[in-house]
């Protein structure tokens, strides 16, 4: 049995003097990037922009479609407005399942590192974080945590 991606065996009648033979040519089978572009260009009209995005990424064809369909796409879909906020990007969680299991999505740079990368990157933010609180609590003083439950 041939599998699904494989050759196809495909028969063709043959009709000589008073016989029949049946004769099996190998025929490449279709897939999704073999189709002609009009077909892919349907598939690709019913999808929403993450689904044609994610598709596209997996061959120029299939991005050239999206493009055109999309020229302007944000594949920061979903970050929310304020790019400070650290907020659910449902195109990263979507590429997750197709990402190397040693990258990580950092919403902080939002992109996908490396999980070395994503530490180093966190400690730098941490050590930051640190200082400014440090600063903070010296520019205040010691009762700056009640003026700062205050202001909140």
């Amino acid at each position: 049995m041939e599998e699904a991606t494989g050759d196809i065996m495909e028969p063709e009648i043959r009709r000589k003097e008073g016989t029949i033979s049946i004769v099996l040519e190998k025929k490449k089978a279709s897939t999704l990037t073999t189709l002609p572009y009009d077909i892919c260009h349907l598939i690709m009209k019913d999808l929403d922009i993450m689904d044609s995005a994610c598709l596209g990424l997996t061959n120029k064809q299939f991005w050239a479609i999206h493009k055109s369909r999309h020229p302007t796409t944000n594949l920061r879909i979903g970050c929310g407005p304020n790019w400070r906020r650290l907020s659910y990007n449902p195109f990263a969680d979507r590429l997750k399942l197709w990402m190397a299991p040693d990258f990580v999505y950092s919403y902080r740079l939002r992109l996908f590192v490396t999980r070395e990368k994503y530490a180093v990157m966190e400690a730098k933010v941490e050590a930051e974080m640190k200082k400014m609180r440090d600063n903070l609590y010296a520019t205040l003083g010691p009762n700056c945590l009640d003026l700062l439950r205050k202001v909140v």
